[in-house]
């Protein structure tokens, strides 16, 4: 047996000799490394395996790590680290159980290995490539880094431990190491124009505000922010040098401007008419129509227009004269390049057509105005009335017209107007308030067509015999059409030469049906004290519309649907009867509401 056992150790010793060392890296983990042992097999039939001692001290304290069974000649050790000196012995054991002294010992050195922390100086600026990814490293050992920016940022550079410009960087691993990869957030800009809509003219000057700011997962250096430019003579806007990454909005604004007359009753027209979807409408044309800021286009609007066109006090909630832009506001998010061309348009609120131009007093394009033929010269006597004829062009559709008349108010009493059948559907508006003038406008959303009088306007001579006295037609527009005008003289008395009434006629009142209101007209051939009266159906009395001395003359007075007191009747038949000191007359009118 001690033969045997001898004859072993003989045997494993030259085993031993034949040791060979080959040391595997992992290609993940450093904990994957292994130190292989590889020996000739013992051919005796008496050895069942061999036993694998290590130690991290010279010839002592060796510890079995394992055994292999023969004829297996090689044993991997797994369980090594880095930076680490091992030594190694082996033994053989026979069938019986007898085991070998140790062999010769075999010593290896594992190579130094260092860790490599990488980071970056913005969370969002980009990412980092390592080509072959450890936990730790071989001394000597080289890696290739990448930085790769995100989109608005580009790389800067390398910091810490190893520096550079380049993105790529490839390192020697000799000692523990960190880097930073630097990246910064590159400058975009916004630019565009700003001009009118229709006319495309440049809207220089308009204020154009910037804001921003980061999202929360972004470490930018500055938190929020904001910038004002101002539009060139050419409507052009820049805003340069913007955080890349930022997310922003900007918006123009400009201050309110006198329009002039630049709000026409076709403007309200054509709000009525979007309002109840009887045209295509255009973004900014809805901008503009929508005067009161509620987001929606409404015949309210159409009547807020309307208001303004003849020069009526606004309303709080009306912002007719405004600037409006369309889009209302840009808004971006995380800003990666450059923005051109983010344009804006401009429109004055109110202005629904779009013509307006840039001229002082801000109005529409001027164009030369017309004479309007239908207002002549006139003789008439005191007392007496004169009306000025509206006539519309034939074979055009019309949607609204415009009047601004200006009078002696010595010599002239504005008494109101006359409305025939073919506007009845009109929506009028009129300014009466400033002594000496008149302004009158109405749009309907569907057109009428006419070739005859539509509208009278009618004054009372109230200036001395034997003078003279003018009516100035300033404006007179049908739809957005040029501008008619004229000069009238008007000869007071003339020694009594006028054509005045041979009989007493009371007229048909117009329109009828009303709702609420309808003109009278009457003739009276002499001097006399003059009384209309309204009566119902019962025969009681409702309203008296005159009861004073007239001189003899064509003379009209409205009812407006009211009794003495101010209360709106009801829907019916009425009466209007005539009293003078020679003549009485009746006639029926019907109310309806």
């Amino acid at each position: 047996m001690c033969g045997r056992v001898f004859n072993s150790q003989i045997l494993f010793y030259k085993i031993i000799k034949s040791l060979i060392l080959i040391i595997l890296f992992s290609p993940v983990i450093a904990k994957a490394q292994s130190i292989q042992l590889n020996w000739m097999p013992d051919d005796s039939p008496n050895i069942t395996n061999y036993r694998v001692y290590r130690s991290i001290q010279n010839n002592t304290n060796f510890l079995l790590i394992d055994t292999i069974s023969h004829p297996d000649s090689s044993y991997i050790d797994e369980n090594i680290e880095f930076d680490t000196r091992y030594f190694y012995v082996a033994t053989s054991v026979d069938h019986q159980g007898n085991e070998s002294s140790f062999s010769n010992e075999i010593e290896i050195v594992m190579p130094k290995a260092y860790l490599l922390t990488i980071s970056s100086n913005l969370e969002n600026g980009g990412s980092i490539e390592v080509d072959n990814q450890k936990t730790k490293y071989v001394e000597g050992e080289q890696v290739t880094v990448t930085a790769h920016a995100n989109s608005g940022f580009q790389f800067d550079c390398w910091s810490g431990a190893v520096a550079g410009n380049d993105s790529v960087l490839t390192i020697t691993m000799n000692s523990n190491i960190n880097i930073t990869a630097n990246f910064i957030m590159t400058s975009v800009g916004i630019s565009g124009n700003i001009n009118y809509v229709n006319s495309h003219i440049p809207i220089c000057n308009t204020q154009v505000n910037l804001t921003g700011g980061f999202s929360e997962n972004q470490t930018p250096e500055v938190c929020s922010f904001s910038e004002t430019q101002s539009a060139d003579e050419c409507g052009y806007y820049q805003f340069n040098s913007l955080q890349s990454g930022s997310n922003c909005s900007i918006s123009p604004t400009r201050e309110k401007c006198d329009e002039g007359m630049s709000i026409i009753s076709y403007d309200a027209a054509l709000t009525a008419r979007i309002a109840m979807n009887l045209m295509d409408a255009s973004e900014v044309s809805k901008v503009a129509a929508d005067v009161n800021k509620d987001g929606n286009v409404q015949m309210y609007d159409a009547s807020l227009i309307a208001m303004k066109a003849v020069g009526l006090a606004p309303r709080s909630d009306s912002y007719v004269g405004d600037w409006g832009f369309y889009p209302a506001n840009r808004t971006y998010n995380s800003l990666d390049t450059e923005y051109n061309n983010q344009n804006f348009t401009a429109t004055i609120l109110g202005d629904v057509d779009g013509n307006w131009q840039p001229c002082v007093p801000l109005e529409k394009s001027k164009t030369p105005k017309r004479i309007y033929a239908d207002l002549t010269d006139k003789e008439a006597q005191p007392g007496s009335q004169i009306t000025i004829p509206f006539i519309a062009e034939n074979n055009k559709d019309i949607f609204s017209f415009d009047i601004s008349m200006n009078y002696d108010f010595h010599s002239l009493k504005y008494v109101g107007m006359i409305k025939r059948e073919a506007i009845a559907n009109f929506q009028i508006f009129e300014n009466n308030s400033e002594k000496g003038s008149v302004k009158i406008g109405g749009f309907s959303v569907q057109a009428m067509q006419a070739a005859d009088v539509y509208l009278e306007l009618v004054f009372e001579v109230i200036g001395r015999d034997g003078s003279q006295s003018q009516l100035e037609l300033n404006c007179y527009r049908i739809n957005a059409d040029p501008e008619q005008c004229a000069t009238s003289t008007l000869i007071i008395g003339n020694g009594g030469q006028t054509d005045l009434p041979q009989e007493y006629v009371l007229y048909n009142n117009y329109p009828n049906p009303f709702n609420p209101e309808t003109n009278i007209k009457y003739e009276i051939p002499e001097n006399s004290n003059v009384t209309i009266k309204i009566y119902n159906m019962l025969g009681h009395e409702v309203k008296t519309l005159i009861n004073e001395e007239k001189t003899a003359g064509i003379y009209q007075v409205q009812w407006d649907g009211r009794d003495d007191s101010g209360q709106f009747m009801a829907s019916g038949m009425y009466v209007y009867r005539l009293f003078t000191d020679d003549f009485i007359a009746s006639r029926k009118m019907s109310l309806m509401k």
